[in-house]
């Protein structure tokens, strides 16, 4: 019989695993997003003005928009795991998911900062005539954030409203008693 403390411990372990897993996930995650989003760019002109063609004020946002997307997806596979590894813990999951979650959002924001462009002014005025330069990949509204929680609370609502109740002791269908057979 498993004691109160070794469960303690146990539960840290996966807890403490799964916090790791998010991090990492998430540091993974920023390099994806500075990889992948394509950024508006301006055009610098020979009176060092700068002019960004009307296809690329769309591209304004999409750092926003791969944020978002990337975000969805990784929180509905943190979701599963979650789930997956943690679900015993009964409402508290909910509560270590959105912090992996939550952690791998933010660890994403920054090194996808750090690895994509940053600091525009001073890369607009070191550009000469004729160069393209990218605005930052940054954020340009926080409610890209909620897509990470929301994405990884989809796996545990529906796996705990669908799944069995492991305290529930009752069969899913009862069992029909045998005929019992008459001997003479």
């Amino acid at each position: 019989m498993e004691t109160r403390r070794e469960r303690r411990r146990r539960t840290t372990i996966w807890v403490g695993s799964y916090i790791g897993l998010s991090v990492i996930i998430g540091v993974l995650a920023g390099v994806l997003w500075a990889r992948i989003t394509p950024l508006a760019t301006y055009q610098v002109a020979s009176d060092a003005s700068a002019s960004m063609p009307e296809r690329q004020l769309v591209e304004i946002v999409a750092g926003d928009a791969y944020f978002v997307l990337i975000g969805f997806v990784v929180g509905i596979g943190l979701g599963v795991i979650a789930w997956r590894w943690l679900g015993r813990l009964g409402w508290h999951v909910v509560v270590v998911m959105l912090v992996g979650v939550l952690a791998a959002a933010g660890l994403c924001f920054l090194v996808g900062g750090i690895i994509g462009p940053n600091n525009f002014e001073a890369r607009l005025a070191a550009a000469g005539p004729g160069d393209l330069v990218p605005v930052d990949l940054t954020l340009r509204t926080p409610v890209a954030f909620l897509a990470w929680p929301f994405g990884g609370v989809i796996p545990v609502l529906l796996a705990s409203s669908l799944s069995r109740d492991p305290e529930d002791l009752k069969p899913i269908r009862p069992r029909r008693a045998k005929p019992q057979t008459q001997t003479r």
